[in-house]
C-alpha cells in the first residue's frame, strides 16, 4: 500500500495561500507605498532597474514597484495569488512579469539589479539546507553588486512574547483559534490555525516557520555569496532591538 505523501503546508493545495490568507491576515497587511519608499533607498534603485520580487504573493510590492517605473518580475507558488497580482497590475495600468514556481527554483542568472523577499516569506521550508537553497538561487539571479532586501520576523521579539494559545474573531464573525509550539532545538515555530465559521463549518491550517537569529541569517547570506551591509528594525530605518517585531537585512552580491 502506497504511503500518502504529505502536502507541504505552504502549497496552494494546503489552502492557506488562497482566500483564507486574506481572511486571517488581511488586517495586518500594510500599504506597500512606505515599504517601497524604504526599498528604493536601501537598494539604491536606479530608474528602470530590474527588480525580482520573490514570494510576491498577490503582488502588492510588485505593482507598487512597477508604478514607479521599475522592470519587475514576481515569483510565487500560489497561482491564486499570481492571478490577483496580474489583475492588480492591469487595474493599475502597469506591466509585471509573473513566474509560477517554488522559491527554491529560480530560473534566472545575473538577471536582476535588486531583489526583495518580504513579509516573513523566508524560512517557510522544511529545513535549513532547503532555506539555504533560496538564498543561493537569489544570489545567482542577481548581477554582481546587485542588492537584496529581506524582511523577516525578529525571533527575539517573538520569543519574549510567545503565546502558546490565542484566539480572535474575524470580520465575517468566524472564530480563529491559534495553537503554537516552538522547537528550541530546530528553531521552528509550529502553529495550528482553526477557523470556526458562524454556520458551524470548520477548517484547520498549519504554519511552520524557521525563526532565524540575525547572526544565523548573516552566515547563510555569506554562504550564498551575499555580504550583509545594513540592518534595520523597521521601515523607518530604526535599529534592531527587542521592540522590533521584524528585522530587515540588506546584502550585496560580492
Amino acid at each position: 500500500m502506497k504511503e500518502k505523501k504529505e502536502i507541504p503546508w505552504y502549497s496552494e493545495e494546503a489552502g492557506i495561500f488562497t482566500d483564507a490568507y486574506f481572511k486571517m491576515f488581511g488586517d495586518n497587511i500594510p500599504d506597500p507605498a512606505g515599504e517601497i519608499d524604504f526599498v528604493e533607498k536601501v537598494l539604491k534603485l536606479k530608474p528602470g532597474a530590474k527588480v525580482f520580487d520573490l514570494c510576491c504573493g498577490h503582488g502588492r510590492h510588485s505593482v507598487e514597484l512597477a508604478r514607479r517605473g521599475y522592470d519587475v518580475t514576481g515569483q510565487d507558488l500560489s497561482e491564486y495569488f499570481l492571478n490577483i497580482a496580474k489583475q492588480s497590475a492591469q487595474k493599475a495600468g502597469v506591466k509585471i512579469r509573473v513566474v509560477h514556481n517554488d522559491m527554491r527554483n529560480i530560473g534566472f542568472e545575473n538577471e536582476f539589479d535588486a531583489a526583495i523577499i518580504m513579509f516573513t516569506s523566508f524560512g517557510v521550508l522544511e529545513s535549513d539546507p532547503e532555506n539555504q537553497k533560496v538564498l543561493n538561487g537569489l544570489s545567482a539571479s542577481l548581477k554582481k553588486g546587485g542588492r537584496i532586501c529581506i524582511d523577516a520576523a525578529n525571533r527575539d521579539w517573538i520569543i519574549r512574547r510567545y503565546m502558546h494559545k490565542d484566539h480572535k474573531y474575524l470580520n465575517d464573525g468566524s472564530l480563529l483559534v491559534m495553537e503554537r509550539e516552538f522547537d528550541h532545538i530546530s528553531g521552528y515555530h509550529i502553529e495550528s490555525r482553526k477557523i470556526y465559521a458562524p454556520n458551524g463549518s470548520f477548517k484547520e491550517y498549519k504554519i511552520m516557520l524557521r525563526f532565524y537569529t540575525v547572526p544565523e541569517l548573516i552566515s547563510m547570506f555569506k554562504t550564498a555569496g551575499l555580504e550583509v551591509t545594513d540592518t534595520y528594525g523597521d521601515f523607518d530605518f530604526s535599529p534592531i532591538s527587542f521592540s522590533s517585531p521584524n528585522y530587515i537585512l540588506i546584502a550585496e552580491k560580492v
